[in-house]
């Protein structure tokens, strides 16, 4: 989005540019971000904000101008002393409210109105920093407080750093065992809660098996019984058929 701004000055090395650590806001600044940027601000929360914004590489600086994800316009200075200090003389506003921003060149050369209402100004978000931003700033300030200290407390804090990263690592490969062995004994689980249900699908089919061979045998046992009693009949009637033909034969 920044690529839109007209004017880039190239005489603003990255060098110079590299060398600014703090980005500071006067009280006309402060009072002139409040009446035609907003949303509500203090000069500290405001010099923190354009600070990180910096190292986040969100500014885009044009000869003495700067623009904050192409969207704010201020007017600012470098301090003479090596060029660590940034300071904001004033903020002209937003793009969006106010398009002719958009031309930092030809800023000088034509007429702005720059009045916001305060109802439109109450509207307004201040720049938002992503979780990876974040991420990325705790790693630059680390890396300020770093490159502050001497040689000797830089050593130190290495030595802490391996040991720190030692540790990590270690615990990192500790968790990985732990959870390496849980699955291990969720795949055992598996498989034994498997086996015992084979086991026991196998039991039920043989109680099965064996109670139909008892329903058979009971079957068998009962059939035979009914044909033996079906046979006493039939020969206990013929017998009485075969006295019954000789009694006849007698008499008659």
């Amino acid at each position: 989005m920044v690529e839109k701004v007209k004017g880039m000055i190239t005489s603003l090395t990255e060098e110079v540019i590299g060398n600014i650590e703090r980005i500071v806001l006067t009280d006309h600044a402060e009072g002139r971000w409040n009446e035609r940027v907003g949303p509500y601000a203090r000069k500290a929360q405001l010099n923190r904000l354009l600070t990180d914004l910096h190292n986040l590489r969100r500014i885009r600086y044009y000869e003495d101008f700067g623009v904050i994800d192409n969207e704010v316009v201020f007017h600012f200075s470098i301090e003479h002393k090596r060029n660590k200090v940034a300071i904001v003389q004033t903020f002209l506003g937003r793009i969006s409210l106010k398009p002719l921003l958009e031309d930092v060149k030809n800023i000088r050369n034509r007429y702005v109105y720059l009045h916001v209402e305060p109802e439109i100004l109450k509207e307004q978000k201040l720049p938002q920093l992503s979780v990876i931003e974040n991420q990325q700033l705790g790693e630059i300030h680390e890396q300020i407080s770093f490159d502050l200290m001497d040689k000797q407390e830089q050593l130190s804090l290495s030595d802490k750093r391996y040991t720190l990263m030692k540790r990590q690592v270690e615990e990192r490969i500790k968790r990985n065992q732990r959870q390496k062995k849980r699955a291990e004994r969720e795949r055992m689980r598996k498989a034994q809660k498997l086996a015992w249900q084979d086991k026991r699908s196998q039991l039920q089919e043989k109680i099965l098996e064996i109670r139909m061979k008892k329903m058979e045998q009971q079957i068998n046992m009962k059939c035979s019984a009914y044909s033996s009693l079906a046979n006493r009949n039939l020969s206990a009637l013929a017998q009485e058929d075969i006295l019954k033909i000789s009694n006849q034969a007698k008499v008659s």
